[in-house]
């Protein structure tokens, strides 16, 4: 039960799929094992349908009023370099705005049922807010809305959200108006997300994520990341 537990945590939704799958080194684990990672996987699968079909209405109605959110980290990634959505465990979907569009933000999602934390969500301390709701089927949607990639004064401008546009892709699972940090830029923040917030903290499914990324570059596409990294200081 503790390597349930652990695999929960971190990347059990990917097992519970290799186990219904029938891969080969997870058949041999005890019925317990394999059955308890094998539920995670569809609550997790039904889950991503629910997160799937709230996150279009919201981008629609962004896209309305004439915001453009770039989706970024955990809900980008399971939309660009995983298998399946539902194999990248998250608790929540990050969006990058413009500063500028924050005010309009609000009221969109305030339209939708979505309601603030209760948290400081200052300028120069956090550049970013977080907005829930409950949907019909008691399914919980937790949105991140920044202005900066980070909360650190020393990062906070490194991928301006213009900049990040010109090198956007389209995430057409999630309908027109979805669009995701590209390939290189997403490498290059999964790189610094554990120094910027986690004191340089190592977790499993961030090097997974990390591994699935420079999987998916080429030799030009590294090229293109080392020589971004060393502009970028």
């Amino acid at each position: 039960w503790r390597c349930i537990a652990a695999c929960r945590a971190d990347a059990g939704a990917r097992l519970g799929r290799r186990a219904r799958a029938g891969a080969a080194d997870v058949v041999a684990w005890p019925p317990a094992a394999r059955d308890g990672l094998t539920d995670a996987a569809r609550a997790a699968a039904a889950r991503r349908l629910l997160v799937a079909r709230d996150l279009r209405t919201v981008l629609a109605a962004f896209a309305a009023r004439g915001l453009h959110p770039l989706l970024f980290q955990g809900g980008a990634l399971a939309y660009t370099v995983y298998p399946h959505p539902g194999l990248r465990p998250r608790e929540d979907t990050d969006l990058l705005l413009p500063e500028a569009g924050v005010p309009a933000a609000r009221e969109v999602l305030g339209a939708l049922g979505y309601a603030a934390a209760v948290q400081c969500d200052g300028e120069l301390l956090f550049r970013q807010f977080e907005t829930h709701r409950t949907d019909e089927l008691g399914a919980r949607h937790v949105l991140d809305v920044h202005w900066a990639i980070s909360t650190q004064a020393a990062f906070a401008d490194l991928l301006p959200y213009d900049e990040l546009c010109a090198r956007a892709q389209a995430l057409a699972a999630l309908g027109p108006h979805a669009r995701a940090f590209g390939l290189v830029d997403a490498l290059l923040l999964a790189l610094m997300h554990p120094v910027m917030h986690h004191k340089n903290e190592e977790r499993l499914l961030w090097s997974y994520d990390m591994h699935l990324l420079a999987g998916r570059l080429d030799g030009e596409g590294h090229a293109e990341l080392v020589a971004r990294a060393n502009a970028k200081g």
